[in-house]
């Protein structure tokens, strides 16, 4: 025994200094690059022309100007970069290519300022002006401005993080760009992105800092939690500000030249226009040359005994259900789903938990999209949201399968068609006031008590027709007034909405009202104030969503469909608008930016079923829900 142990002790002696110099190898061994002159100091590294090559481990401090220079790093041990007054741009590359690292390391110096910028085009395989396979880390009291010309400006294969510094960035596709988890501790950062301000395949924490983004597609993104603990955080946004749930993919990038592809290769047009091998008297073709009857029923030969049919001959229930050795987490893993993946690595389709958390810090949002929108619920425990937005119908100020808030103030002010308040579960007090008429921007908005005491005043910068209120003061049966510009709109009481995302149509008249998955009364459609008629399988809400019949809906749309049997994809095209939905999967594209539905469209009665929420929304339609005639309306 005591030979043992003295062999263990000897172990644990020489792993733990065979540790120690492998820290200490990467410590120091410490160079410097200029980057004016291309010298180099330090091992494992050399300057040739147009690039710097690291192969070793070791710090290096970093200073000069370069137009046409690129620092590429493949080492086995952590390279930290010194950032120390850097002018770099790489016309045909990434500026900074961390291709290999055991950790890649960047310090922006106190005092100084650097500038960042890579090529509108390069075959690099990279996709962002400071870029890294390995995880990155981001810190330092300098200032440090990234353009990135190509696609995203700062991106990691693995995770990111960023400490502290002052970081101004401006993207063509997204400014931060993580695979894996985004954590912000401290720091100020200004974002213009032509796609998302933050995109992360899977975490986003947000400890402290100021993130300001001013202009993007989605602000920040997650695919699975968004998590913010503190901060100052100002989001204005053509979609969604608050994401959580939806970055599991490209972020909204396109395909390449901006062409679609037909199953038989052949390009469409960005136009949306369809072939005319695909069309017969109006009706779409299948890839055998038979119609696609318009009421939306499936090919016998696709089919037996009501079942679809897969390619490998295997049945689909009519339920939509996949089978086990076909999904994870209820996504199917086909080749289609790859199609669709073309820039970015692969993500993880299994079920996640997307809860979006605010427990603190400053949030305001100006949003044409969804203000706070999550695919799983929304929590608040503390700090401030201010939500401006949307102004259309078919988004919500708030958005999720259920908002329940335990402290800090909520004031979001956006169209009452999608708008969702506090909802049960919640210890704290809310109202949600669906106006009678839209007011203006910058109209000021107040709050009293019913003594005339003013609670809480804010002036939104969109057009609104509803507001959702919460703070730690509101009281349970007491009375509070909303005031439109000095003049009493409305008086209404504190109450939970029973629940968030709702058939597809999040808040429509909520509070007090039945939940549709508990109703036997019948579902209907109403399209520009004509009902449509549904011969074979009927709407119906499944999972919180509204499922309608895709044919008969999508042709009184004006859309052209199309049915791929072998892939289970329906593509539907009006004008400039493609939308692709594939059977069994959460995961729809519009113009080839992935959305994600919150049911899959699912085949019942040989008839596609698909969420209208997502079709409403693709075409820039308002959808409201009248209660009283269980009635989806679509203008």
């Amino acid at each position: 025994m005591k030979k043992v142990l003295a062999l263990l002790a000897s172990l644990f002696f020489f792993l733990q200094c065979g540790c120690t110099a492998a820290e200490a190898d990467y410590s120091s061994n410490t160079g410097t690059i200029d980057l004016t002159g291309m010298k180099v100091t330090g091992d494992g590294i050399k300057a040739s022309e147009g690039q710097i090559t690291i192969t070793e481990g070791g710090d290096f401090t970093v200073t000069g100007e370069n137009a046409d220079c690129m620092i590429y790093v493949n080492a086995q041990d952590k390279v930290k970069l010194r950032l120390s007054g850097v002018n770099l741009k790489n016309a045909n590359g990434p500026a900074i290519f961390f291709e290999q690292s055991a950790k890649s390391l960047i310090t922006i110096t106190e005092n100084t300022e650097n500038y960042i910028e890579d090529g509108s085009e390069y075959t690099e395989d990279a996709k962002a002006a400071i870029f890294s396979n390995d995880d990155l880390e981001i810190k330092g009291k300098g200032s440090l401005t990234v353009i990135g010309n190509y696609k995203h400006a700062i991106a990691s294969d693995d995770d990111l993080t960023i400490e502290n510094g002052t970081i101004n960035i401006t993207a063509a596709k997204d400014a931060i760009h993580v695979n894996d988890d985004f954590t912000l501790t401290d720091g100020t950062l200004t974002l213009s992105a032509g796609s998302d301000g933050i995109q992360a395949e899977k975490a986003v924490v947000i400890d402290a800092g100021t993130v300001t983004v001013l202009k993007c597609t989605e602000g920040i993104e997650s695919g699975s939690t968004l998590t913010i603990n503190g901060g100052i955080i100002n989001i204005t946004s053509s979609d969604d500000a608050l994401n959580s749930g939806g970055g599991n993919g490209q972020g909204g990038f396109g395909f390449g030249g901006g062409m679609r592809m037909s199953p038989d290769g052949s390009e469409i047009p960005a136009d949306g226009s369809m072939p005319q091998g695909g069309m017969r008297g109006g009706m779409k073709m299948r890839p055998d040359g038979s119609e696609i009857p318009a009421d939306g029923s499936m090919p016998q030969g696709g089919m037996r005994g009501g079942m679809k049919m897969r390619p490998d001959g295997s049945e689909i229930p009519a339920d939509g259900s996949m089978p086990q050795d076909g999904m994870r987490g209820g996504m199917n893993e086909n080749a289609n789903a790859a199609s669709h993946n073309q820039d970015e690595s692969e993500t993880s389709t299994e079920s996640t938990d997307c809860t979006l958390t605010i427990n603190g810090g400053k949030i305001t949002i100006s949003t044409g999209g969804d203000g706070v929108d999550s695919n799983g619920g929304i929590v608040m425990s503390g700090g401030e949201l201010y939500v401006s937005g949307p102004e259309n119908s078919g988004n919500g100020a708030i958005d999720g399968n259920y908002f329940k808030v335990s402290g800090g103030t909520v004031f979001a002010a956006g169209s009452s068609g999608m708008s969702m308040g506090v909802t049960s579960g919640s210890t704290q007090q809310g109202i949600l006031f669906n106006l009678s008429q839209t007011y203006a921007a910058g109209s000021e908005v107040v709050i009293k008590d019913s003594e005339g005491n003013e609670l809480f005043s804010y002036t939104p910068d969109k057009k609104f027709s509803s507001v959702c209120f919460s703070a730690e003061n509101l009281e349970e049966n007491k009375s509070y007034g909303i005031y439109v510009n000095g003049e009493l709109i409305k008086t209404q009481s504190p109450s939970y909405s029973n629940s968030g995302k709702m058939g597809g149509m999040h808040g429509m008249n909520r509070g007090g009202v039945e939940s549709l998955s508990n109703s036997d009364r019948k579902l209907s459609v109403k399209i520009s104030g004509q009902k449509i008629n549904f011969t074979g399988a009927q709407p119906e809400i499944k999972n919180g969503t509204t499922l309608v019949p895709v044919r008969a809906v999508l042709e009184a749309l004006g859309l052209d469909i199309n049915w791929n049997s072998e892939k289970s994809e329906i593509t539907a095209v009006k004008g400039n608008t493609t939308l692709v939905l594939t059977i069994g999967e959460v995961t729809a594209y519009k113009n080839g930016e992935k959305i994600m539905l919150g049911t899959a469209p699912e085949i019942k009665n040989s008839s596609a079923m698909v969420p209208v929420r997502f079709i409403s929304e693709a075409l820039g339609l308002s959808i409201t829900w009248d209660e009283n005639t269980r009635q989806v309306i679509i203008e």
